[in-house]
């Protein structure tokens, strides 16, 4: 299984945004699955508080995450080739736009609002699939969104509009501080074991969904979202309103709005 698989993701392109804790593991579930090729975005360095959460270690610390990630998978993949930029995705839009053109998917780890937004914009205008892999409520839950380059589907900021406008939920406002806080976001937290957890969930969901563009039918998802409850607590709305840990809500991505400034220039 391991060599099929191998044979059909091996020359694909995945454009990583994201080296954190979320972002490391899902490199190295891609790199483990056979993908051929990664590219990881991300300008920060590894700091000793981040070693708990990370899969990078103390011998790391300095070195930028994309750096050390390199080197980490090349020691233990070889045969995927992985490419550092140790760049920033909102002031680096220029760099970003080539290798959105040569990926197959991109994978979005990163923390903050405005980063994602950008990843999202940027995505659809290049007409690339995105998974976008997050946790949410202060480590309560598992968020990945998949968000197909399809016409009937919307982008991120359409899903986040629905749910507002549904008054359900939307949580992601809190990954933002407000001006004058020092760093404009605030980190994903979570216990290390919950965030690779969630990490490792994205990493397959992109290799599914890779593998079911080749035509691999046992690889078909159950829907495009996936919500899972990693520490659960009451008074949240759906789809964040599982009970019990590990409970997983998937629902359909729905479809863009007409006057969506991403989706009306897709």
């Amino acid at each position: 299984y391991q060599a099929a698989v191998i044979g059909l993701i091996g020359n694909k392109r995945i454009l990583l945004f994201g080296a954190g804790s979320i972002g490391g593991a899902v490199a190295e579930s891609l790199a483990s699955y056979g993908t051929g090729k990664i590219d990881i975005v991300d300008p920060d360095r590894l700091l000793f508080h981040n070693v708990p959460r990370h899969v990078l270690t103390t011998k790391h610390v300095g070195m930028t995450k994309v750096d050390a990630l390199t080197r980490t998978l090349g020691d233990a993949w070889p045969e995927c080739s992985v490419t550092p930029w140790p760049i920033n995705l909102v002031t680096n839009a220029n760099v970003v736009r080539p290798l959105l053109d040569a990926a197959d998917i991109v994978v979005c780890t990163v923390d903050g609002v405005e980063a994602r937004r950008v990843a999202n914009y940027l995505a659809r205008r290049a007409g690339k699939p995105i998974v976008f892999v997050c946790v949410l409520g202060d480590g309560r839950y598992g968020e990945i969104l998949r968000i197909r380059a399809l016409p009937e589907v919307g982008c991120l900021e359409c899903q986040r509009r629905r749910l507002r406008e549904e008054e359900r939920i939307d949580l992601e406002p809190t990954l933002d501080r407000g001006y004058g806080t020092g760093t404009r976001h605030n980190p994903m937290t979570a216990v290390g074991g919950d965030l690779h957890l969630v990490g490792q969930l994205g990493a397959k969901i992109t290799v599914a969904t890779l593998l079911r563009a080749q035509g691999e039918i046992d690889q078909t998802l159950v829907d495009d979202n996936l919500v899972i409850a990693l520490r659960p607590a009451p008074g949240y709305t759906d789809p964040f309103d599982a009970t019990r840990v590990l409970d997983q809500k998937w629902y359909r991505a729905g479809r863009p709005y007409d006057d969506c400034p991403a989706c009306r220039t897709a």
